[in-house]
């Protein structure tokens, strides 16, 4: 320091400033706690928790992070032997002046985990397996779930798996919606809300239950429909699966709504635990759903087919047209449902009529695949109905976008909805034909007419006119004239059909042109078909 008079005299002095760190370390990340079971490399866990502060982080404005780390104690131990325990150790930061904060870390030890064995089965109320069914592990803590699903026998297991309390097996399953479900579980549900059929079993009147409000109703049946024309692809807060713990007796069979039914299992500690359950497939009323890969497959070659027939016409652009639909067969029949399919770049859609059958009408129809060219049909009586063949389901009103053949763009399918009718709870195939304009001709008149479909693929039908009662005999052959197949029945007089499943013939069909013909006392005609893969 300099000091200086008037004179200009100066005289100085010397003083010193010491400047000190009196500012202890951040501490910024706090030690990380942990749970670790008493095992052989629990010391090593220690040991490493112990020289990395646990995790903990410092910082110094004067020192950066040149900080020196100590425990208390100075020593902590670890003992195993004396069963779990937590090891609280305070971890002190100082700097380079001494200056200390500190932070206070826990290592706790566990017993070694009590592991257990999970396994069971699942199966439908006939036995049936049910497979691919999502097993898991609820009210666990440790992050990580134990699951499984079950193999195609239903069996599933979770072997060695860590145990505690409050831990219970849940199944899962929502997919396949319509599978097992059809117009035939409409016309049971139907039944029993009317008091004609009950249900005989709980787990039959749980899958009744569509919207699982605990009550079985006439809304059920509207959701279920729903679902199977296609309006609705998701349950109303349901599962398309349901699962019942098997050792459960149901207080009142006839009502299982009655107390809550348990749909999961809890587990209680046991080396070996078994978890069963009973699968309910919601919709499914007579059990045909397929539940795993080992099931028989349906088959449907040898079942009688309600035919239902059209007029096949030439369709010109601009116009509008109203197409009836009739069956020839229309007896004690139960129910149908089926996919209409349409070219829209042919055909708009105008409106369905309600014909002769009684209780049709907007619920038995959808509309969601219109721009895919498909309708979806679904109808199902109180009680079995008889049709003549001269009265009309219902109106199909189409309008014509171009010059088209009717048969060329319209046909019957199970592209959404499947196809097929229910005879006095019969199931059977259901088919669509064209009658042709030949048809009015007198009756004294043998005739052959186009197979329809054609082209054709699985299935097409022949129809023929008979003037009297006789024996027919159906031949096939190919181009070379070899003979395919051929089959001789009686028929009635009049028009008859023959329906021709490829499936049905012996030996492997040539695709491309194939002739037909019918034989009979009167004569003989023959056309030809196309058959396509």
């Amino acid at each position: 320091f300099f000091a200086t008079d008037e004179c200009g005299v100066t005289r100085s002095c010397v003083g010193t400033i010491i400047i000190t760190d009196t500012e202890a370390p951040i501490i910024f990340e706090a030690p990380q706690e942990v749970l670790v079971p008493c095992n052989a490399v629990t010391e090593q866990i220690f040991e490493e928790w112990l020289s990395t502060q646990g995790g903990a982080e410092a910082i110094d404005g004067c020192w950066g992070e040149d900080i020196s780390w100590t425990t208390n104690p100075v020593n902590p131990q670890l003992n195993c032997a004396g069963g779990a325990q937590a090891i609280v150790v305070e971890f002190i930061a100082t700097d380079g002046c001494g200056n200390s904060s500190s932070v206070t870390g826990i290592f706790n030890t566990k017993l070694p985990p009590n592991t257990i064995n999970v396994s069971g089965n699942i199966k439908r109320e006939d036995s049936e397996a049910v497979a691919n069914v999502q097993i898991g592990i609820a009210g666990g803590t440790t992050g990580v779930p134990d699951m499984d699903y079950t193999t195609e026998d239903g069996n599933y297991g979770i072997p060695e798996m860590e145990y505690e309390d409050n831990l219970s097996v849940v199944p899962y399953k929502n997919n396949d919606l319509l599978n097992g479900v059809s117009t035939h579980d409409l016309v049971l549900l139907h039944r029993h809300i009317l008091n004609i059929d009950q249900l005989d079993s709980p787990y039959k009147l749980i899958a009744a239950d569509i919207n699982n409000n605990g009550e079985i109703s006439t809304l059920d049946a509207v959701y279920l429909r729903r679902m199977i024309l296609y309006i609705d692809e998701e349950l109303p807060e349901n599962t398309s699966w349901r699962f019942v713990a098997s050792d459960y007796i149901f207080p009142n069979p006839s009502n299982p709504f009655e107390q809550s039914f348990p749909e999961v299992q809890s587990l209680s500690g046991a080396e070996d635990e078994v978890a069963d359950f009973i699968a309910v497939k919601i919709g499914d009323l007579n059990l045909d759903a397929v539940t795993n890969n080992l099931m028989a497959v349906e088959d449907r070659k040898n079942l009688e087919t309600l035919n239902l027939q059209i007029k096949d016409q030439d369709l010109k652009a601009g116009n509008t047209y109203q197409i009836d639909f009739k069956a020839q067969n229309f007896e004690q029949i139960n129910g149908f449902q089926f996919t209409l399919n349409f070219d829209p770049e042919a055909l708009a859609f105008v409106h369905i009529e309600s014909g002769d059958l009684d209780h049709f009408g907007v619920q038995n129809y959808g509309l969601t695949k219109l721009d895919q060219g498909a309708i979806t049909f679904s109808w199902n009586g109180h009680e079995k109905v008889d049709l003549k063949m001269e009265e009309v389901i219902f109106s199909l009103h189409l309008s014509a976008k171009a010059d088209v053949r009717l048969s060329e763009i319209l046909s019957l399918s199970s592209e959404y909805t499947k196809a097929e009718a229910y005879q006095a709870d019969k199931l059977m195939n259901i088919n669509l034909s064209f009658e042709q304009e030949e048809l009015v001709r007198a009756s004294n008149e043998l005739q052959l007419y186009q197979n329809q479909p054609n082209p054709w693929k699985e299935t097409t039908t022949i129809g023929f006119n008979l003037p009297e009662e006789g024996a027919v005999k159906l031949v096939i052959y190919d181009v070379t004239g070899r003979m395919l197949f051929s089959d001789k029945d009686n028929y009635a007089q009049g028009y008859n059909q023959i329906v021709l499943n490829r499936s049905d013939i012996a030996g492997e069909l040539p695709t491309g042109i194939l002739y037909y013909r019918i034989i009979t006392d009167r004569g003989s005609f023959s056309s030809k078909m196309i058959l396509i893969d």
